[in-house]
């Protein structure tokens, strides 16, 4: 404490080893915790020096930076992320970062033989069946593979007499998901790429459909979001609402 308040009289720092190594300690912990304002008071208290928060501002705020430049988690998370759940930094929760794919795939998906021909196809669709609620139809090989997609408007924009197979009219370059990566990520290449819906697959294994994501599923994880919200409010009042037990 006397060594350190020899410094009362400078506005930075100066030789002493131990200030320096003060700065360090505190912007150590505001890199590690991401909580640089913490950090400068923490060391401030150490000290009761005026003259550092300065310096202990700077080299915090600069250590906090180069931590989130750098670093996609802080310590604080890192272990919890490693076991496989996902985190997210922000303070307030967002339903397309905080939900992975796989939470709001939809599994009933009606896909469609490569070897069909496009007039079976649109006679199954003007019927009251599935096909009818579908907009995008995985295409399938003998084998169950993934090998492309139509569309019901490119199907309905043919002719009605149409020969040839859903093979020759499908799209061979698709734009996929990954079970394991968040909604954020799917509706940002939803708006890059301009289309609304695509098939999930398995990232080992592109060729393996595990089903189709939409916007209407971007939105049932807001919704998702609200009544679980509006779950926890009910319980909260609740509870404030029950007497209790000991008053008289």
């Amino acid at each position: 404490g006397g060594a350190l308040g020899g410094i009362e009289g400078a506005f930075l720092p100066g030789h002493m080893p131990g200030i320096w190594a003060l700065i360090g300690m505190a912007a150590a912990l505001a890199g590690v915790m991401r909580s640089p304002l913490t950090a400068v008071l923490f060391a401030f208290e150490l000290t009761g020096s005026g003259n550092l928060l300065l310096a202990l501002l700077v080299a915090c705020m600069f250590s906090h930076g180069v931590s989130v430049l750098v670093l996609k988690r802080s310590i604080l998370t890192e272990k919890i992320a490693r076991r496989g759940l996902h985190v997210t930094r922000e303070y307030a929760v967002d339903p397309l970062e905080a939900l992975l794919v796989g939470e709001m795939v939809s599994s009933r998906v009606v896909s469609v033989a490569a070897e069909v021909g496009v007039a079976t196809l649109r006679r199954q669709m003007s019927e009251a069946t599935p096909f009818a609620q579908q907009r995008l139809y995985p295409v399938l090989d003998a084998h169950d593979r993934l090998v492309g997609l139509v569309a019901r408007s490119d199907v309905l924009a043919l002719p009605k007499t149409e020969p040839r197979q859903v093979a020759a009219i499908m799209r061979r370059t698709m734009v996929v998901a990954f079970p394991d990566e968040t909604l954020r990520a799917v509706a940002v290449r939803m708006i890059t790429q301009r289309i609304w819906r695509m098939p999930v697959v398995k990232r080992d294994d592109p060729t393996q459909l595990v089903g189709l994501i939409t916007q209407r599923d971007l939105l049932r994880a807001r919704e998702r979001l609200l009544i679980e919200e509006r779950h926890r409010e009910r319980v909260l009042h609740l509870r404030l609402l029950t007497p209790s037990p000991h008053r008289n």
